[in-house]
């Protein structure tokens, strides 16, 4: 036997056994007039860091595609811990309060939840047990590739967290506490721990080990796509191997050597001639955008502009959207230094771009998040209504940083235990007329269509839930997330975000 096909013969064997021990299934005779779904097997290879195979993976997976809506599945949706709360309680924890953090991974996790519909599936061809053809397995677990298989995972493990004594925070579904000592974020099957010392640590790591099977990868140094590294007494936070790993997968495209992601003042339109290119164009879209929400927020004004072009790019976008992964290629040391902190402040800058989409002449907002010194949380989106003038822009995009503002503060208050002093939100909007009409200093007769907003903000405001302040535009870093910038106004927000950035 060739042994490539031996080692995922073995591997599909092991599989088979975990879903055996975890008692996933019982053989049943084919059911008369049911659905019986299909199977695939999933092959992955685990790789060490210097590219040397680690383990070979199958994983048998169910053709959820197959399911009827009301029959085999009723709801689907399942919470996950949002992005922006690990930079932010790794700054406050780690970097302000001294606590441990370590990461933790539970095994074949979904396979713990159990089900509450009657799924059958075939049986895995080539493992057809005991001859039984006519048979089928009855699924009692939560198989891959169900519709709700994450939604029962969830509630297992949400579940069994509270049982064993830890606290959901009223204000995240993801999101627990143990005795004030311990904090958990959590992302499906992957947790990010934190303890203010290591017998809390220990003592919670065995609670969660006490009812899953749970591999401990010590110190966090991975996370969900993003790498941290302790350098000097300072948590570093970047995403080398990512872009290399997109050096490889996206390595023959063209060269470009530009030293920013978008040239100011280029127009981009729609595909007119309709051309059909042979471009992986929605694969480095999606690659770019996940490396912009998490640890590069220079290419998210690109990135979120050229991605309205996927279902139809053209040689233009293409050539754009490479620009921009070549910008990233040649700024790939770039890193965020979670460190700088020394406030529990959050501090937001907000801006928007009048008219900026030359085909629909919609604004672009934008706003950056710092707690302290450390960039925790950015956007940018494209306007859903059509700002009549810069200020009714500028106002819309000071709204949606209010309502991120008010989310955090909400989280951050949440955790009394933490005892964070309270401190006002601040918030540089570079628009003396949004400010005024956000203080009601001016009339509102030709804004009534934003008035929902006007009056969102003008309630935080009125609650002192925030400082409305103005910062000139040469000053204000969320211009990045709303336009294509210079080299020279580029570098000089870069080196306001990241640590590292070479003059």
């Amino acid at each position: 036997m060739v042994p490539e096909r031996e080692n995922w013969c073995n591997a599909m064997k092991e599989e088979l056994e975990i879903l055996k021990v975890r008692d996933v299934y019982e053989i049943v005779p084919r059911p008369k007039n049911k659905n019986v779904l299909g199977n695939k097997w999933v092959y992955t290879l685990k790789k060490d860091v210097t590219g040397k195979i680690k383990r070979y993976r199958a994983r048998l997976v169910a053709q959820g595609f197959k399911q009827i809506e009301g029959i085999d599945y009723f709801d689907t949706f399942s919470p996950v811990i949002n992005f922006t709360l690990v930079r932010l309680f790794i700054v406050i924890l780690v970097t302000m309060k001294g606590w441990l953090c370590n990461h933790l991974d539970i095994k074949s996790a979904y396979l713990y939840a159990p089900l509450n519909e009657d799924i059958y599936m075939e049986q895995p061809s080539g493992f057809v047990i005991d001859n039984e053809y006519n048979s089928v397995f009855k699924l009692k677990k939560a198989l891959y590739g169900l519709k709700q298989a994450g939604r029962e995972w969830y509630s297992e493990l949400n579940n069994s967290l509270i049982e064993l004594g830890f606290q959901k925070l009223l204000t995240s579904n993801c999101i627990y506490v143990y005795k004030s000592f311990v904090l958990l974020l959590v992302y499906v099957d992957d947790i990010a721990i934190f303890a203010c010392n290591e017998q809390y640590m220990n003592e919670a790591i065995g609670l969660i080990k006490s009812k899953f099977d749970v591999k401990d990868l010590g110190k966090l140094s991975k996370f969900l796509g993003v790498e941290f590294e302790m350098r000097n007494g300072n948590v570093i936070m970047h995403q080398k191997s990512y872009i290399n790993k997109m050096r490889n997968i996206f390595g023959n495209i063209p060269n470009c050597k530009s030293l920013v992601p978008l040239s100011p003042g280029i127009a981009i339109y729609d595909n007119k001639e309709h051309d059909v290119l042979n471009v992986p164009y929605r694969n480095l879209i999606g690659s770019l955008s996940f490396l912009a929400s998490r640890t590069r927020p220079d290419i998210m004004f690109a990135v979120n502009f050229l991605s309205q072009f996927n279902n139809n790019p053209s040689i233009t976008h293409w050539n754009l959207i490479c620009q921009v992964f070549h910008y990233v290629l040649n700024t790939s040391y770039y890193e965020i230094n979670l460190s700088k902190s020394e406030s529990s402040a959050l501090t937001a800058y907000t801006d928007a771009s009048w008219a900026a989409d030359k085909m629909d002449r919609k604004s672009i907002s934008g706003y950056v998040i710092f707690l302290g010194d450390v960039p925790v949380s950015w956007s940018t989106s494209k306007q859903k209504c059509t700002a009549l003038s810069s200020m009714e822009a500028e106002y819309i995009a000071l709204s949606e940083a209010v309502k991120e503002i008010v989310w955090l503060n909400r989280i951050m208050n949440s955790c009394l235990f933490l005892e964070l002093p309270v401190i006002k939100s601040k918030i540089f909007c570079d628009n003396q007329s949004a400010i005024c009409y956000s203080k009601n200093l001016m009339e509102n007769q030709r804004t009534k269509h934003i008035d929902t907003r006007y009056f969102f903000v003008k309630e935080k405001l009125n609650a002192e839930e925030f400082d409305l302040l103005y910062v000139s535009g040469k000053k204000n870093v969320a211009d990045i997330m709303t336009k294509a910038l210079s080299h020279d106004k580029l570098k000089f927000y870069c080196n306001w975000l990241f640590c590292n950035v070479s003059e």
